[in-house]
């Protein structure tokens, strides 16, 4: 049972990028200003869905990854020779991308049945943006026992919103979204408390 279902939202976040697809071959307008949705090229490798997409340096960017979804602002990626990255610099100002990055996605469910997702390659954002993260958990409808954890390259696995509460993880019981605000990319996972 647990295989069909993870079929079926491998199955579904492949479907949204080919309806995705099908919009832009109709010419549908863009506006640089706009959100942009984008999930350039989805596929699944074994149990694991890849996505891959470019950030948006004058506009807004949404991106599907597999059930999952992460949003960054217009201007909130800073520009990765100049910003440095570690836990010394998330807070500290940083000059903006100028050009779009590609982003590699990936993201499967743990064997105790949570989502984990890894990005490259690293990056962080603008300490005054708030890039969110959206992660679907089968035990959303907890609540206050879950939390989303930052994953280091040795996986270590940390609670930031222990030093930084505006990361603390929060919930949509409606979508069924796990989500957060994240300030640099690695890799993400949901725990239980």
């Amino acid at each position: 049972m647990y295989a069909i279902h993870r079929k079926a939202r491998v199955l579904l976040g492949l479907l949204a990028a080919l309806g995705v697809a099908a919009c832009e071959e109709r010419g549908a307008p863009e506006n640089a200003l706009s959100p942009v949705f984008s999930s350039a090229s989805v596929s699944a490798e074994n149990d694991t869905v890849v996505a891959v997409f470019r950030t948006n340096p004058v506009g807004s960017l949404t991106a599907n990854i597999g059930p999952h979804k992460l949003s960054i602002p217009a201007g909130a990626v800073c520009a990765p020779a100049l910003s440095g990255y570690g836990a010394a610099y998330w807070d500290l100002p940083c000059a903006p991308a100028l050009g779009g990055i590609e982003i590699t996605a990936k993201a499967w469910t743990m064997p105790n049945g949570h989502a984990m997702v890894s990005f490259s390659p690293d990056l962080r954002f603008a300490p005054t943006a708030e890039v969110l993260l959206y992660l679907r958990d089968k035990d959303v409808a907890m609540g206050d026992g879950l939390t989303i954890l930052y994953c280091d390259a040795a996986n270590a696995c940390i609670d930031e919103s222990i030093a930084d509460p505006s990361l603390a993880t929060r919930f949509d019981l409606r979508s069924g979204f796990v989500y957060r605000r994240i300030k640099h990319f690695s890799g993400y996972m949901v725990a239980m408390d």
